[in-house]
């Protein structure tokens, strides 16, 4: 570790509670001062953020591109993080201060999956030609995200991943305190990418004796909600007033269509859920083994979904509980904690390059 204070920027998009949670821990490590540019909160999630006193938050909103340029000149950091290459301001001060500091590490997160399609191949190209001179290091999620990166020109050696992490102790909360009861919960955008209206009519067709359907979250789908008998909508719930909800206990159903990661999937496996996910959902690869704590289910097979969620809802009390247990104890692999080390490894890596 350095011996004296080292200034981290994060030229941040949108903020997630699940971010600033990472955050937090990672201002418990000394010598550090962090500085965070970042979007307004979106609409369709609108987390009421805690902001920790420890560290200096800068909204974009606030800013142009001259002041943007200003603040990291006076900041003077070691170590700047982008989100992806999606907002140009952040690419052009991100170049125009490399050039004047090459010793600056500079990190890029992604996290979309590589899929190897004519549009990610064409981005790789360009990536490589226009970017990749600008990034040291690349911070993805998991396994697919780590071969997009690698797609990108990056070796694997300077390839991290864990960038995204559940706030597991919030959650472990509801572990603690869980029962067990025949529903379905459902978190995330009421959005078509989401599957919920295939979800809902799935659960109506199965008409499955004592069970229920809970909805949370919000989105452009949300007034066309068909009635369905046994599904309960709570609208958007603050992270912080889930565990309440988790505590009754149920089995966690993602259906998405297009899941590059999805947190959610996290945060109900460190509360002790089985899950049925759909099979594009990036983060199964870490919280989810194949009838061990769920199973996945595949959107190109016809009434796959039903038949997966009819397979799950007939599964005795004792099995789900626990696949629970075994939710709870994948949940572990990443954590706040390990996401700040995993920053400090790179701290370390590069301070011992310059050395």
């Amino acid at each position: 570790m350095p011996n004296k204070p080292l200034d981290i920027l994060f030229l941040f998009s949108e903020l997630s509670y699940y971010f600033l949670s990472s955050l937090n821990g990672f201002t418990k490590k000394s010598l550090l001062n962090i500085h965070v540019v970042h979007w307004p909160v979106n609409p369709n999630a609108p987390f009421q953020l805690k902001f920790s006193n420890s560290i200096n938050f800068h909204p974009k909103s606030d800013l142009n591109i001259s002041e943007i340029e200003n603040l990291i000149e006076s900041i003077n950091p070691s170590i700047i993080f982008t989100s992806g290459w999606i907002d140009k301001d952040y690419i052009k001060v991100l170049k125009a201060y490399k050039k004047k500091n090459s010793q600056c590490t500079s990190i890029i997160g992604l996290d979309n999956p590589w899929r190897g399609t004519i549009k990610q191949k064409l981005s790789s190209i360009a990536f490589k030609k226009t970017l990749k001179n600008s990034y040291d290091y690349a911070w993805v999620p998991g396994d697919k995200q780590v071969s997009f990166a690698n797609k990108l020109g990056f070796n694997l050696k300077f390839i991290k991943k864990g960038f995204y992490s559940a706030d597991v102790n919030n959650f472990t909360k509801a572990y603690k305190n869980k029962t067990h009861s025949k529903r379905l919960i459902f978190a995330g955008r009421y959005a078509p990418e989401k599957g919920i209206l295939e979800l809902l009519q799935a659960f109506k067709n199965l008409e499955i004796a004592d069970w229920e359907l809970h909805c949370i979250g919000t989105g452009p789908l949300r007034d066309q909600m068909p009635e369905v008998k046994g599904v309960k909508h709570y609208g958007f719930v603050q992270p912080s007033d889930l565990p309440s909800i988790m505590k009754e206990g149920g089995v966690f159903i993602l259906p998405s269509k297009f899941e590059p990661w999805g947190v959610v999937v996290h945060e109900f496996a460190a509360a002790g859920f089985p899950m049925v996910l759909s099979d594009q959902v990036g983060s199964a690869e870490v919280f989810l083994e194949e009838g061990v704590n769920g199973y996945t289910f595949s959107w190109q097979k016809e009434s796959d979904l039903e038949n997966t969620l009819h397979k799950i809802m007939s599964l005795p009390e004792d099995q789900l509980i626990e696949m629970g247990k075994k939710s709870h104890e994948f949940a572990q692999r990443i954590t706040p904690e390990l996401w700040a080390n995993t920053l400090m490894e790179i701290i370390e890596e590069t301070s011992n390059v310059r050395n």
